[in-house]
């Protein structure tokens, strides 16, 4: 490494210190707003949760943006207010039409006794199998032959047609299902923004009072986005985990959990209706450093914002997530995807020649990646690149925004395979950024090497792993550095891999009966304890 990528290196480590601490103040600023008026408007408030992707507001906060005076908040909100009663109308009358549509299965589902009630997402346009969840696996199933009876609850992550979504997502039996729209109480929308309009002023009557410049400035924002509309859906959980503990009086709640404002909505709602009611976060994905809504201690006026059992994916994110919640039970309950290569990892293999290039599922990484390959690519004919785009995001939507076509380019082609694991297979080193995928492309063998873009945050996925990975800054360091990992053997073969290998499978672990049974005891499931 020669002087000038030495001092390449030193200020991007001190830009990237400096991130940091600007991050964690912004944190801390939140927490400042959120323990002053910890209302259900301001939990629904997407940016006022630290976690991956950073949102924009975050990012104008923590680059000392001015913002909004008070003055201007306080001309803003009546016709907010007006936006927000004229969609929660909109709103009513579609969850009047939800319920019309669905009055015999929710009858019959309305008579059953449920245990446990999970909280899901719908991520593809055919509906699930009976019994099975993207998220979730074969829980239910697993739950109901052990005597649990389950009833699983679905959003519409990707807002599809609401009439066709409502009728594929709906069993009365064997396995349970429905929409988790048809449970929201028919006043919730009518009510909200008066909700809203009530925590806006609280929050502008607060605003001065703060003592440092960024808290006013994060409660003036929160002030003005309590009355946005698009943050309505987020606070109506609230009412239907109310609504749902109240109907059927389940042991526990289970949600995902990843730090975002619509968990925490609906543990309130649940715990306002039934305190003895178990809330379960399943912590499914990875963690970032960033994500301080999950690695940061919270007071205890903010207790309400954990679980009372969090379900790791495995020993690895218990140890993360131990000092921020200690008032929260932690299992290492492991993932229901497939883990490729977790039983027999690859070794490396250098003399592939081949970079898998693995963007997360967000326009502006995909440009970032391929295009810094594309020029890597130049410089390395003997190199080839492979772009694979996450399933979310088609590489054709991001073709046309490239700098060029990587069809100009013969040693750059765009993964067709529909398995992640041939691609893995045919490849010997990874360049990415925040995607997850890169905890299995460690196990068959590939060298992770993360892109460090000054003007944007880490999202590195393995912040704290310290050996085998590489991080460059630019195209000319990628390729200095692929031509230094393909050289040969000895440097890629090291000791560092084993140490890589070993961290994935203490960070995720497959859920098998072991894990169910581990969630049946901790949430007080035990067969002898379910009336």
């Amino acid at each position: 490494m020669n002087l000038q990528t030495l001092s390449r290196t030193a200020v991007s480590e001190s830009v990237r210190l400096e991130k940091d601490a600007a991050m964690e103040r912004l944190g801390a600023a939140i927490r400042e707003v959120r323990q002053a008026c910890s209302e259900l408007p301001v939990l629904a408030i997407h940016w006022m949760h630290l976690k991956q992707p950073i949102h924009p507001v975050q990012e104008q906060l923590i680059q000392q943006d001015e913002g909004r005076s008070y003055f201007e908040v306080s001309l803003k909100l009546p016709w907010r207010f007006g936006a927000c009663v004229a969609y929660g109308f909109v709103l009513f009358l579609r969850l009047v039409q939800m319920r019309l549509r669905l009055l015999r299965p929710l009858a019959e589902i309305r008579a059953q006794r449920f245990d446990v009630v999970a909280k899901s997402w719908s991520v593809s346009s055919q509906p699930a199998a009976a019994g099975e969840d993207f998220y979730y696996g074969d829980l239910q199933k697993k739950l109901e032959a052990r005597g649990v009876k389950t009833l699983m609850l679905c959003g519409n992550s990707r807002g599809r047609d609401w009439k066709s979504f409502t009728l594929g997502n709906v069993s009365a039996g064997p396995f349970c299902r429905l929409p988790e729209g048809c449970l929201i109480p028919l006043s919730a929308p009518l009510l909200l923004p008066f909700l809203q309009a009530q925590s806006a002023l609280r929050l502008l009557r607060l605003a001065p009072t703060m003592e440092h410049p960024l808290s006013r400035r994060v409660a003036l924002l929160a002030a003005q986005d309590c009355l946005n509309r698009q943050n309505m859906p987020q606070a109506l959980y609230h009412a239907m985990g109310r609504n749902v503990v109240r109907t059927w009086r389940p042991k526990a709640f289970l949600t995902l959990y990843e730090g975002y404002g619509w968990e925490q909505c609906i543990w309130a709602g649940v715990k306002e209706a039934d305190p003895a009611c178990r809330t379960v976060g399943f912590q499914h994905t990875v963690l970032f450093k960033h994500n301080l809504e999950l690695l940061h201690p919270l007071t205890e006026k903010l207790a309400h914002a954990r679980p009372d059992l969090v379900l790791c994916s495995g020993p690895r994110t218990a140890t993360l997530l131990r000092g921020s919640h200690a008032r929260s039970q932690l299992v290492s309950f492991g993932t229901f995807r497939r883990i490729p290569g977790l039983e027999a990892a690859h070794k490396p293999d250098p003399s592939k020649r081949t970079v898998l290039v693995l963007p997360e599922g967000y326009v502006g990484e995909c440009r970032l990646l391929f295009n810094s390959a594309m020029q890597a690519a130049r410089n390395l004919p003997e190199v080839r690149f492979v772009f694979r785009c996450h399933p979310v995001l088609p590489f054709e939507k991001v073709r046309s925004l490239l700098d060029q076509d990587p069809d100009r380019l013969p040693n750059v082609a765009v993964s067709r395979r529909s398995s992640i694991t041939q691609d893995f297979e045919a490849a010997s080193a990874v360049l990415y950024r925040g995607s997850s995928s890169v905890l299995y492309a460690i196990l068959y063998g590939l060298k992770p090497i993360y892109l460090h873009q000054d003007r944007s945050r880490d999202v590195d996925p393995l912040f704290e792993l310290t050996s085998w990975k590489e991080r460059v800054c630019s195209p000319e360091e990628l390729t200095e550095t692929l031509r230094r990992v393909h050289a040969g053997g000895s440097e890629v073969l090291n000791p560092g891999w084993p140490e890589a290998v070993s961290y994935v499978r203490g960070y995720i672990q497959p859920a098998g009966e072991d894990s169910v049974d581990r969630l049946i005891t901790a949430a007080g499931l035990k067969k002898g304890n379910i009336a």
